[in-house]
């Protein structure tokens, strides 16, 4: 992902963000066949600001509204034992973007200590309309929790909850036959899920890194519905 903000204001910040996505999914037949398909592009571009309401005494929200372009592709395809040597298009969640205008609403609360914060943040991502391919991706819900612990001056920890619950897909793409495969049927779509992760954060005061930061975080499942 590459972003560029800009902030007008103490209180206002605009910023827009691209990304670049590169999806693997493994499958298996009924026959047991095992088989993989990848794709890879550029994805939706994101505008938006973030407003902040307050800061006070290490205590700050902030207001996130944005929109995505449909810039992403939504006609990936690739060899699968069914099309072999052809291609096929491939499944919903193989395509790199939605095909609609989407709208985001978020908030975000952080409270900082000497040696440790949390935060919670919550947003709902709307799609509008019906892309070209005559679908639209469910709305989603997002919820986040997170605590971190200061260890050192240039490391810290971090523990997190993160519960996304994500609408099904309404209509469906005229290329896809369901009987082809649960990949391409639009009924097996949405999920409630809820994550356990664990990060680390380290921090660069000095030489040529200086002002950047490394981080890395794991989850996993603890809840699914889908």
């Amino acid at each position: 992902m590459i972003g560029l903000m800009y902030a007008p204001s103490d209180k206002l910040t605009l910023y827009s963000m691209g990304s670049f996505l590169n999806n693997d999914m493994s499958l298996i037949t009924r026959s047991k066949l095992n088989f993989q398909t990848n794709s890879n592009g550029f994805g939706d571009v994101k505008l938006g600001g973030l407003y902040q309401l307050f800061n006070v005494e290490r205590r700050t929200l902030h207001l996130n509204i944005g929109v995505s372009l449909p810039s992403g592709s939504l006609i990936e395809s690739g060899v699968t034992p069914a099309s072999r040597p052809n291609e096929t298009r491939l499944g919903y969640a193989m395509q790199q973007g939605s095909g609609t205008y989407d709208f985001n609403f978020g908030a975000t609360y952080l409270n900082q200590y000497y040696n440790m914060s949390f935060g919670l943040q919550t947003s709902y991502l709307l799609r509008t309309g019906e892309n070209s391919e005559g679908y639209t991706l469910g709305d989603t819900w997002n919820t986040t929790f997170w605590t971190a612990y200061h260890f050192i001056k240039n490391i810290s920890g971090s523990v997190r909850l993160n519960y996304n619950d994500i609408q099904n897909i309404e209509g469906a793409d005229v290329t896809f036959n369901p009987m082809m495969g649960t990949v391409f049927d639009a009924g097996n779509s949405g999920k409630k899920q809820l994550d356990f992760l664990v990060g680390a954060n380290f921090a660069f005061f000095k030489g040529d890194l200086q002002g950047m930061r490394l981080s890395g975080e794991f989850g996993v499942p603890v809840y699914q519905d889908v």
